[in-house]
């Protein structure tokens, strides 16, 4: 038996009409997929905005102290950090990227740029700014970028004879 009468006696013609359906009810699935992806794409957006402009709410303050005269000198009293002439270069460079990158900073920007003109070993140097205290976090409603810490003196870190050390 061949052809019409071989479709026929093996029910053939209900295996067709169940394979378009199937193929025809995944396009109607696809097709409203598809048109609606706009939509979704549009909520998901509004919503990172939403995340993205929500402010912290600032802590009250507790107990309001006075302040003395002992604690605006200890405020004016700049902190200290010895650098060698390696680091020192290092960290001008650095000062140098973020003055084009605009304050507050992010890392990861700053170590791409660093690592694109070659500083050495950019991790390690920027990890021990940041211990040091040289870069601290910006806060606020900028989570994840960086400042430069204005009331720090760098010093050179010199040997016995006077020059700096290499």
């Amino acid at each position: 038996m061949y052809g019409v009468d071989a479709i026929s006696a093996a029910n053939g013609w209900m295996i067709t009409v169940a394979g378009i359906s199937i193929v025809f009810s995944g396009l109607l699935v696809l097709c409203f997929f598809i048109s609606n992806m706009e939509k979704a794409i549009k909520l998901w957006d509004k919503q990172k905005e939403k995340v993205k402009h929500a402010k912290l709410k600032p802590v009250p303050e507790l107990v309001k102290s006075k302040k003395t005269r002992d604690d605006k000198k200890r405020a004016t009293v700049t902190k200290v950090v010895w650098l060698t002439p390696e680091q020192v270069e290092i960290y001008n460079y650095y000062r140098w990227i973020t003055e084009r990158l605009g304050e507050p900073f992010s890392l990861q920007r700053l170590l791409e740029h660093a690592e694109k003109r070659g500083i050495h070993r950019p991790h390690y140097h920027l990890d021990m700014f940041l211990q040091e205290g040289l870069i601290y976090d910006a806060g606020g409603d900028k989570i994840g970028f960086h400042r430069w810490a204005r009331d720090i003196r760098i010093e050179l870190i010199e040997d016995e004879s006077g020059k700096a050390a290499k």
